[in-house]
């Protein structure tokens, strides 16, 4: 499997649980720039 695949695929499923747990203005401040969050 591709590793950019797999990664975005992890993202997707963190960027979930965060939004919810995290106020989504908060949340919507930190996705709003392009930025690389599999390192993190």
């Amino acid at each position: 499997m591709n590793i950019y695949k797999y990664c975005r695929q992890i993202l997707f499923a963190r960027e979930k649980i965060f939004v919810r747990r995290v106020s989504p203005r908060i949340a919507s401040r930190l996705f709003a720039p392009p930025g690389d969050f599999c390192g993190v």
